[in-house]
C-alpha cells in the first residue's frame, strides 16, 4: 500500500503541476491577445491620425488653392483697373491733342488768308514708330 499511495501521491502532485501550467498558459494567451488588441487600438489610432493629417493637409492645401484663385483675381482685378486707367488718360491726352490741333489749324487758316498754305489734318497721324533697341 504504501507504494500505491505514494504514486497516487505523485500523480496528484503531477495533476496539480499540469493544471498549474495550463493556468500560467492560459494566463500568457490572455496576456497576448490583450497586448493585441492594444496594438490594434493604437495601430486605429494612428491611422485616425494619419486620416486627421491628411484631412488637415487636404483642408490646408485646397486653403492655399483658394487663396491663390483670390491673389490671382485680384493681381487680374488690378491690371485691368490700370489698363482702363491708362485708357483713360490715352483718351484725355488724345482729346486734348485732337482740341489742340484743331485750334492751331484754325488759326493757320485764319493767319494764311491770303496765301495758299496747304493745311495738314492731324487728326489722322500715323501710329508712333517704336524706338530703336
Amino acid at each position: 500500500m504504501y507504494r500505491t499511495e505514494k504514486n497516487r501521491d505523485r500523480d496528484r502532485e503531477r495533476d496539480r503541476e499540469r493544471q498549474r501550467e495550463r493556468q500560467r498558459e492560459t494566463e500568457r494567451d490572455r496576456d497576448r491577445d490583450r497586448e493585441r488588441r492594444r496594438e490594434t487600438e493604437r495601430d486605429r489610432e494612428r491611422q485616425r491620425e494619419g486620416d486627421r493629417e491628411k484631412e488637415t493637409e487636404g483642408d490646408r492645401g485646397r486653403q492655399r488653392e483658394t487663396e491663390t484663385k483670390q491673389n490671382k483675381d485680384k493681381d487680374r482685378e488690378t491690371e485691368a483697373k490700370k489698363i482702363i486707367t491708362d485708357r483713360q488718360r490715352e483718351t484725355e491726352a488724345d482729346t486734348e491733342t485732337d482740341e489742340r490741333r484743331e485750334g492751331e489749324t484754325e488759326t493757320e487758316k485764319e493767319t494764311e488768308k491770303g496765301t495758299e498754305t496747304e493745311t495738314v489734318d492731324l487728326t489722322h497721324r500715323p501710329p508712333p514708330t517704336p524706338p530703336p533697341t
